[in-house]
C-alpha cells in the first residue's frame, strides 16, 4: 500500500464552529541524533558551554524583518552564526521563524499589500491577498535554497525549523475582530491522504489555511509513493 494523493479542500468557518478531528498517536521507533534537553535562547548568545554535555541544542526565535528586508534581499548570515556555535559545542540547532503580525516586514505595505487593524488598532498585512502569499512563498523559497547550499556538516545541524504564520500559528488569522469587516475571514485546510488501494484519512492544518495548503502542496512529492504505515519514516522524512 503506498500513497496515491493528496486531496486538499479549504473551508470556511462561518460564526464559532469548528471542524476537528480525531488523529491516532504515532511514536518514533528510533531517536533522531537530536532528541534530548534543548536550551531556548530567543535568539540570544548566551554560554551554555559548562553544560554542553548535558544538552542536544539550542533553540531560538527569528524574524522575518531581519531576514528580508525589501523583496529581492535577504541575509541570512543571522542563520550561519547560531549554527557554527552550535557546531562547534556538538549540538544541534532549531528556531521558531516568526513571519505574521508585528513580525511583518514594514516594506509589504509598499508593495500593495493592504494594512488591516484589529478593534484593538494592532496592524497586520492582510494574509490572503496575493500578493502577500506570493512573497512569503518567495521568502521561503530563497531560506530552503540558502540552507540547501550551506556546507553539509553546517545542513546537518538543523534539525527543524518552526514556522509561525497569522497570529503566531492560531488558528484564526487575527487574534480580534478587524475594523473593516470586508478583511475578516476565517478558514481551515483540511487534508486527505488516499492510499493506492483506496484507504484514505483525513487531517486538519493548524494555521492560516492558505498559507498551510502551500506547506503541504512543497511537502507531498516527498510522500506520494511511501507506505502510509511507515510513519516513523515519513516523520523523519518529513
Amino acid at each position: 500500500m503506498t500513497i496515491r494523493n493528496f486531496l486538499l479542500s479549504i473551508v470556511l468557518l462561518v460564526g464559532n464552529q469548528e471542524v476537528g478531528f480525531a488523529a491516532e498517536t504515532n511514536y518514533l521507533g528510533e531517536w533522531p541524533p537530536y532528541a534530548g534537553v534543548w536550551v531556548n535562547t530567543f535568539g540570544k548568545a548566551y554560554d551554555f558551554s559548562p553544560y554542553h554535555q548535558f544538552l542536544a541544542g539550542e533553540a531560538g526565535r527569528l524574524m522575518w524583518p531581519n531576514l528580508q528586508t525589501g523583496p529581492d534581499t535577504y541575509d541570512f548570515t543571522e542563520i550561519e552564526r547560531v549554527l557554527r556555535r552550535v557546531q562547534a559545542a556538538g549540538q544541534y540547532w532549531y528556531c521558531e521563524l516568526w513571519t505574521g503580525h508585528k513580525w511583518a516586514p514594514d516594506w509589504l505595505f509598499s508593495h500593495g499589500v493592504p494594512r488591516v487593524y484589529d478593534q484593538s488598532g494592532d496592524l497586520y498585512p492582510y494574509y490572503l491577498d496575493a500578493r502577500y502569499r506570493n512573497y512569503l512563498t518567495g521568502f521561503f523559497n530563497a531560506l530552503a535554497t540558502y540552507i540547501a547550499r550551506l556546507p553539509e556538516d553546517l545542513r546537518k545541524r538543523v534539525a527543524f525549523i518552526q514556522p509561525g504564520f497569522g497570529s503566531t500559528g492560531d488558528r484564526q488569522l487575527y487574534k480580534e475582530t478587524l475594523q473593516d469587516p470586508q478583511y475578516h475571514s476565517r478558514t481551515i485546510c483540511l487534508v486527505k491522504v488516499v492510499a493506492d488501494d483506496g484507504r484514505y484519512g483525513w487531517g486538519e492544518g493548524y494555521g492560516p489555511a492558505l498559507v498551510v495548503k502551500a506547506g503541504i502542496e512543497l511537502l507531498k512529492p516527498l510522500v506520494l509513493g511511501r507506505d502510509p504505515l511507515a510513519t516513523s519514516a515519513l516523520w523523519q522524512t518529513l
